[in-house]
């Protein structure tokens, strides 16, 4: 038998290992984003979530345990199992889609992050912080210095043929994630991790202003609201949110200066249109009819079309020949129609209240003045992700997902550290 003391060697030399695997993964995340989305993802999108959940199953099995207590929790198995039943009667096979894995790899990965987080979290949000930021800083100067070297006259050469992101949109996601992982940290770094967080910051800025992502500058705004918020009921000086938010601003501001600020003008001139389907971009269009697709049968309005449903249930081709005009997107830029669309009544309901019992504690969160200014970040990133995905593929895009994972588990464990603070000055 295994000693005491080499077991616990083990279990160091394992947990190592996770966070190796784990980090790998989050800088791996770039190359899945520079695919077309409709192509098969590479293997490692799949096989390091794996890993990581395989190397932590004794935490993440606890975190089961813990988690089967919650009635919300068991509801959701539950209403999984009729899923995967409802599908096999009615709509046929689902186990070799690649986004039936991904959805369980992305599950498995926020059970093993909340097993790998419960010591230290808020350290071990570090190493999740600086390998985010440090790679999406990476790929932006890449783009911006691909658009100063190539001839990038009009801005649509620049949203088709971007050297790293496949679309400009999801360079948008990443942007606002960065960022609000930066105003996180900002209170705990020193000056020269302050130099760098304004310079990445202001790099930022600057993408913003010349793309014009106007999903990224509502969510950055209102995740500004929320630390606003959880500034003013803490009493705390404005000044460690303030300057990263110059720094920001200060890009934006070279961008315009630069004659780069022409996202900014292409923002308030789709924002601006006559009708709510065009200031939506056709997103209306493809809502109602998603909507009309999968209400059309009583089978697909209960359980939908099973993972990757735009693609699967032919949404492209209708919305052609709807409109007349090539249509290219992958997902409905919106959450709740995303999962009617593949998960029917049965998958959403629970989904939505799994994502209702979240927001209510990063809410809690913010208002909790024992939570830390990092926490409070985190939570106002999960809010205004939520808020992204109305409008966006949040819940889509691979990347994204990995990282709300990440951030629910990290907010699980902040909120049982509180709970159990509570307790103990109770």
């Amino acid at each position: 038998m295994i000693g005491r003391p080499a077991r616990i060697r083990l279990d160091i030399l394992r947990t190592r290992l996770a966070t190796v695997v784990l980090l790998t993964g989050i800088v791996a995340s770039v190359g899945v984003t520079s695919l077309p989305m409709q192509l098969r993802q590479p293997p490692y999108v799949i096989l390091l979530p794996l890993l990581f959940s395989l190397l932590m199953a004794p935490e993440a099995f606890r975190e089961v345990r813990a988690l089967w207590k919650i009635p919300l929790f068991r509801y959701g198995v539950w209403s999984a199992l009729i899923l995967f039943v409802g599908w096999k009667l009615f709509i046929g096979q689902v186990w070799h889609l690649h986004r039936t894995w991904l959805y369980i790899a992305v599950l498995l990965l926020g059970l093993a992050a909340a097993g790998w987080l419960r010591q230290d979290p808020e350290h071990r949000w570090l190493k999740i912080a600086y390998t985010k930021i440090a790679t999406v800083a990476a790929a932006i100067t890449w783009i911006c210095i691909d658009g100063f070297t190539v001839d990038r006259s009009a801005l649509g050469a620049l949203w088709k043929d971007l050297p790293v992101y496949f679309h400009v949109r999801h360079a948008n996601m990443e942007v606002f994630t960065a960022t609000a992982l930066i105003v996180g940290i900002w209170k705990y770094s020193g000056a020269t991790s302050r130099a760098l967080f304004a310079t990445a910051l202001a790099l930022f800025g600057y993408f913003s202003a010349w793309t014009g992502g106007r999903g990224e500058i509502l969510s950055i705004a209102v995740f500004s609201v929320c630390l606003l918020t959880a500034l003013n009921i803490r009493s705390l000086p404005m000044r460690w949110l303030a300057m990263p938010a110059a720094a920001f601003a200060s890009g934006v501001l070279m961008a315009a200066l630069s004659g780069h600020g022409h996202g900014i003008e292409r923002w308030f001139a789709r924002t601006m249109q006559d009708s709510v389907d065009e200031m939506s971009s056709g997103r209306l269009t493809i809502w109602t009819l998603c909507i009309e697709r999968v209400s059309a049968n009583w089978d697909t309005l209960w359980f939908g079309f099973g993972p990757d449903a735009y693609a699967r249930a032919g949404m492209n081709h209708a919305l052609e020949a709807l409109t007349g005009r090539p249509n290219f997107t992958a997902q409905p830029h919106n959450t709740l129609v995303l999962w009617l669309l593949e998960f029917g009544v049965v998958g959403t309901v629970p989904l939505a209240a799994w994502s209702l019992h979240w927001l209510t504690c990063a809410t809690q969160t913010l208002k909790e003045t024992r939570a830390t200014p990092q926490d409070a970040a985190i939570a106002g990133l999960l809010i205004a992700t939520y808020f992204y995905s109305l409008f966006d593929g949040q819940f889509y895009y691979d990347f994204q997902l990995c990282i709300i994972a990440l951030a629910i588990a990290y907010l699980g464990q902040i909120r049982r550290r509180i709970s159990s603070t509570a307790g103990n000055t109770g």
